[in-house]
């Protein structure tokens, strides 16, 4: 198991400049490679892989001796990284990875096998090329370190070091609690007990101050450094909407993976809910402050360091159209807030329910089923079988919820009529 600790720095001015010429150098040698790859690609269909490309360091540290103040680890991994984009490219048919830009491109540089380079202690880190940097140790580390990633945020510098850790057996631990979530732009999260979780909407409660930063620096002369100056108010409004919004998602993920043992969500594809092409392009924005897929990701690694079991259900099957008493479909929009079954049949006939609340609960029901990979099987309409954290099993506690939530199903409407 791995994880990353993040830490603040705060280098001198000279230490700042030095830190600044690593990122240039390994901005540099990216696109040089990549060039270089697609040069060799256009005449022999063919690439220069990692260990052609460390090969050619040596040389090019002769050629340029400005390379030679960077450390050998960072150069070596910026190869490694583009060796890596290289094989994701050609699996996926998206093309040549994109060159760095100085002005679009977020600066950093990594550094691996920290066993003998990287010197930690309570008020500095000592890297390689720079020396003995001051920053925030504000936690301790657990575990074997294996990298170190600087990186600079408008005019912060952060250090993340990645340590690996013993795997936790998730077989080991008892399992009590299960929930479902749905996630909504109202309600950040509804939890199938009804829980709501109000959106915070950062972004939106910071516009007017970031139009009038943005106004500012659009009046601005270009190349001017009022200008620059402009750019970066701009930016570290940005960043402090962006902090507040990954602080309060740190919170929530935290809160529910320590109080729920096993957590169901949807599998929701952001980019796709933002298309022109979706209905919910009007919503783009809103959509974008959310922050679901910081959220999900934040959920699932938090699960699987603690052990505990995170499902992500298909995300086209209806949650929100099914009843979630007898899994009977009817139309539904956006402005419908209130889920009514019309099956005479289901024990819900004609109660109504809040739609969200419905939804989450026919999430925890599904993602009960994917952590029992042996209720189904593949060929399951909407379903693919996922152990999560490896289990096989459906909590004792929520077993006998289980068999009693498919007797009431079977019982209000039987297969044979669904």
């Amino acid at each position: 198991m791995h994880t990353a600790y993040k830490y603040r720095l705060y280098p001198t001015a000279e230490q700042e400049i030095q830190l600044k010429q690593i990122c240039g150098s390994t901005r540099w040698l990216w696109n040089y490679m990549l060039d270089l790859n697609k040069n060799k690609y256009a005449v022999e269909k063919k690439f220069v892989f990692v260990f052609e490309m460390h090969k050619l360091l040596p040389g090019l540290k002769t050629q340029h001796d400005w390379l030679k103040n960077s450390p050998s680890q960072s150069l070596q991994a910026k190869c490694a990284d583009l060796d890596t984009a290289f094989k994701s490219v050609k699996k996926s048919h998206f093309g040549f990875p994109r060159f760095k830009s100085k002005n679009r491109s977020r600066d950093s540089f990594r550094i691996p096998q920290t066993n003998n380079h990287i010197k930690i202690s309570d008020k500095k880190i000592s890297i390689p090329k720079i020396g003995a940097i001051n920053w925030q140790y504000h936690r301790s580390i657990s575990g074997v370190v294996k990298s170190i990633t600087v990186s600079c945020d408008v005019d912060q510098w952060y250090v993340s070091v990645l340590c690996a850790s013993a795997d936790i057996d998730p077989a080991s631990l008892v399992r009590d609690k299960a929930i479902g979530l749905d996630l909504g732009l109202t309600d950040f999260a509804i939890t199938s007990d009804g829980q709501k979780y109000p959106s915070p909407k950062f972004l939106k409660k910071s516009s007017k101050r970031l139009i009038k930063k943005q106004r500012a620096l659009s009046k601005k002369a270009k190349g001017s450094k009022n200008r620059n100056k402009a750019r970066i108010r701009l930016a570290r409004a940005h960043r402090q909407v962006r902090n507040q919004r990954a602080n309060w998602l740190h919170q929530l993920s935290h809160s529910l993976v320590k109080k729920y043992d096993v957590i169901c969500v949807e599998d929701l594809k952001t980019k796709d809910l933002m298309s022109r092409k979706k209905k919910t392009k009007n919503l783009s924005k809103a959509i974008a402050d959310q922050g679901w897929g910081m959220f999900l990701n934040m959920i699932r690694y938090k699960s699987e360091r603690a052990g505990k079991a995170f499902a992500q259900i298909d995300q086209y099957l209806a949650s929100t159209k099914t009843c979630a008493t007898c899994k009977e479909q009817r139309n539904m929009t956006l402005a419908d807030r209130v889920h009514v079954c019309y099956n005479p049949k289901c024990a819900d006939y004609l109660v109504e329910k809040d739609r969200d609340t419905n939804a989450a609960n026919n999430i925890l029901f599904w993602g009960l089923m994917l952590v029992d990979g042996s209720r189904f099987t593949t060929n399951t309409p909407g379903t693919g079988e996922i152990n999560a954290c490896g289990d096989t099993f459906v909590p004792d506690s929520q077993a006998s919820w289980h068999q009693e939530v498919s007797a009431k199903q079977e019982a209000a409407c039987p297969l044979g009529q669904r």
